[in-house]
């Protein structure tokens, strides 16, 4: 889509750039900070922008966390929460403030974030990352450490 929003953050693309505004405690607004904007702020690093997607995760105590991402130059980038590997650098900790390229995915058509966990087609393929206790990344995993960090392809 070319307009995202979830739980206090919204992202638009126009011209071929990215803008998202509102809430940032997590980096979600990918402008490296974590301070709120109500107004859109730019992102600069992503040109060729076709898609942006924001999703959240409630944890155990209440919290919720925010992830986006985007298809800039037919490939993958995620910022914001990820606890659960859904920025899909292969990671699981801390947040990224900033726009990081999804590894191993080329010619990016589309992506999807929610609930910890993200997807993507590529390539005429889908790929999902991030949070697996139940099985949503699609691989025939699931429960405590399925998590996955990194795309995962799909036989679909």
């Amino acid at each position: 889509p070319l307009i995202a929003t979830d739980l206090g953050t919204t992202c638009a693309v126009s011209k071929g750039k990215v803008s998202c505004w509102g809430d940032n405690s997590g980096g979600q607004l990918g402008n490296d900070t974590t301070t709120d904007s109500t107004t859109p702020v730019q992102l600069a690093t992503l040109d060729n922008v076709t898609a942006v997607a924001t999703g959240s995760y409630q944890t155990n105590n209440d919290t919720w966390n925010v992830t986006t991402c985007a298809v800039a130059n037919a490939e993958a980038y995620c910022w914001g929460n990820n606890q659960f590997g859904q920025v899909g650098n292969g990671q699981t900790q801390g947040e990224a403030h900033a726009p990081v390229k999804v590894p191993g995915l080329t010619d990016v058509t589309s992506i999807s974030t929610g609930n910890g966990t993200s997807c993507a087609m590529a390539a005429a393929s889908v790929y999902c990352w991030g949070f697996n206790n139940d099985g949503q990344v699609g691989d025939g995993s699931s429960g405590d450490g399925a998590n996955r960090t990194t795309p995962t392809k799909l036989t679909i």
